[in-house]
């Protein structure tokens, strides 16, 4: 009999600490800046924490190469980042990276010709080392990812410098059509800005109406020469696709000029492999009239025209 207890409290104790498990997060934080035609990536800390619990940006100074982020890094210290507790069923590792800046551009990093405050791209990893997660890391149903960064006087004096307000900012998914705000959402507290999420890959902290008008496509070809083909429909209202080829991987913009060479809109700026890619552009805010748009990669500039008809 005593030893049917004692083989029943085993049993009850193993039960407790299956349900009562806390999984825990390894991490890299990491920052990355572009300078063509190379990325240049820094490990800022590495450690672990469980889920239920804050990891907090500790503080650092930058240098060599990346001393001229530290305005940029400032901003982001003692920001907090955490998994609800429950949120995963396994131990993961992640690589947390702090990038997109361009040196030519200071440090807001452009996507979509849109100036983000934060682009932070989250790899997940079932084991360090190996290939990270394909496709989206979800969480179990009502758990999420939380990332609040405080309102102190470095990251109000950093979305000034960006005439950016920190109560009017707002959190996207970065995808490769633009940016998402499905299961993202974006909380202004007192003391700071949040964003809770349903699922880990690419976020972006922007303009709280950064738009989702323009969308690119890939295709798996990879051309021999650059070429931009002509938009079409064209005339066009509100839309119209935009045809580009890309034989190397390089740093690429695509821009909209009216008619006496005055920049009216930066549709992408910023790293694209090698590959064929299809741009819809959806104009918001333009007048009748004939444009230009540009595409640039390193000493190749092509252009054509537009017609856009109210």
């Amino acid at each position: 009999m005593k030893k049917f207890k004692n083989l029943l409290l085993i049993m009850l104790f193993c039960t407790v600490s299956f349900f009562a498990r806390q999984d825990t997060i390894s991490y890299k934080l990491k920052l990355q800046y572009f300078s063509f035609p190379n990325n240049f990536t820094t490990t800022i800390d590495e450690g672990s924490f469980p889920e239920g619990e804050k990891y907090i940006i500790p503080e650092h100074t930058l240098g060599g190469g990346f001393i001229m982020f530290n305005e940029f890094y400032d901003a982001l210290e003692h920001s907090a980042f955490w998994l609800d507790d429950g949120a995963i069923d396994e131990n993961i590792h992640l690589d947390i990276t702090l990038g997109g800046l361009n040196t030519a551009t200071g440090w807001p990093n452009i996507q979509f010709g849109f100036q983000l405050f934060l682009f932070m791209n989250i790899d997940v990893y079932r084991m360090p080392g190996m290939i990270p997660v394909w496709g989206n890391y979800n969480f179990n149903d009502g758990k999420y990812i939380n990332f609040a960064i405080p309102k102190h006087s470095s990251f109000l004096t950093g979305m000034n410098l960006l005439g950016m307000h920190p109560d009017s900012l707002g959190f996207r998914y970065i995808l490769a059509a633009g940016f998402d705000i499905t299961c993202i959402e974006t909380i202004d507290m007192v003391d700071s800005v949040k964003f809770r999420a349903e699922h880990l890959s690419k976020f972006g902290g922007g303009r709280g109406n950064l738009p989702t008008g323009v969308e690119i496509e890939t295709f798996p070809d990879i051309p021999r020469n650059f070429s931009l083909e002509q938009n079409y429909p064209n005339p066009f209202n509100p839309a119209t696709s935009i045809v580009y080829s890309l034989p190397e991987a390089g740093y690429v913009e695509m821009k909209i000029f009216d008619i006496t060479g005055a920049e009216v809109e930066t549709l992408h700026r910023g790293y694209q492999e090698a590959g064929k890619y299809k741009m819809i552009y959806t104009a918001q805010n333009l007048s009748t009239g004939i444009y230009i748009y540009e595409l640039r990669s390193g000493e190749i500039r092509l252009c054509k025209k537009m017609l856009y008809l109210k």
